[in-house]
């Protein structure tokens, strides 16, 4: 079952949830109450290059100051 993020229109609060099926969906935020809210986009992982392999941006934010070979975040993923 998936966890999504969401995030209040009024009080800008974020919060996750575990949704099974649309009915489970939240109808107001935790913290205010308001029923303005929606679901965040979510970053996924991606799947890492072998041990062997060096990135050293990998875990710098991943701001492009490195090769395609790396395996890291941005490079062969599309982006």
């Amino acid at each position: 079952m998936p966890i999504y993020e969401y995030q209040c229109d009024k009080c800008q609060g974020a919060f996750e949830e575990l949704v099974r099926n649309e009915a489970d969906e939240p109808t107001k935020c935790p913290s205010c109450g308001s029923k303005r809210i929606h679901r965040k986009l979510s970053v996924t992982s991606a799947p890492h290059s072998s041990a062997g392999d060096s990135c050293p941006a990998r875990d710098a934010g991943c701001e492009h100051q490195h090769g395609p070979g790396c395996g890291c975040c941005c490079h062969g993923h599309g982006h």
